[in-house]
């Protein structure tokens, strides 16, 4: 799609209005044209969708996405108390690192009635073990998780180290 943040940001000034909203899925997929000022746009747009329980997004070959734009939206997802899913995936991403990992975990205080997270991170190849050290350290803020998901295809990167962080987190919680 010839999509800029333009007709995305068009789009999440509409979603703004749906304060009763409980769900939202959106796909950035062959976005080309969208730049971390989509992200900066969503941030706005979850402030305002304070009953939103289940939220998907979708990034493929966003080649202008970065680490500063997923802390844009980070800072966002800190105000969806109510989320109860929350499914996120990086396919292809070139320009996040493991800092986009560090800004997602730093979130999980705030996610408290988190049930089911889906994480992927297919082809992400510059992201290294480090990614997995923030993960598996934010995932114990998690102590609701009921499922938890996680795909790292391709990553050309990540060690025995890193799962071993991983792992370190995820055996810290109860219910999984």
């Amino acid at each position: 799609p010839k999509m800029t943040d333009k007709a995305f940001s068009t789009i999440l000034s509409a979603v703004n209005y749906m304060k009763g909203l409980k769900s939202l899925m959106i796909s950035f997929a062959s976005c080309i044209g969208i730049t971390d000022s989509t992200l900066r746009s969503l941030r706005y747009t979850l402030i305002r969708l304070v009953n939103l329980q289940n939220l998907g997004l979708r990034f493929d070959h966003c080649e202008k996405i970065t680490d500063q734009g997923i802390f844009d939206m980070t800072r966002g997802l800190n105000y969806s108390k109510a989320l109860r899913s929350l499914s996120v995936v990086f396919s292809w991403c070139l320009g996040i690192s493991d800092k986009t990992s560090k800004y997602l975990a730093n979130t999980f205080n705030n996610l408290q009635n988190l049930k089911a997270f889906t994480l992927s991170f297919n082809s992400c190849r510059q992201l290294t073990d480090e990614n997995f050290k923030y993960l598996g350290e934010g995932l114990k803020k998690l102590t609701s998780l009921k499922s938890l998901n996680l795909n790292t295809s391709h990553m050309e990167n990540i060690y025995d180290q890193g799962i071993e962080w991983l792992v370190k987190g995820v055996t810290c919680l109860p219910q999984i």
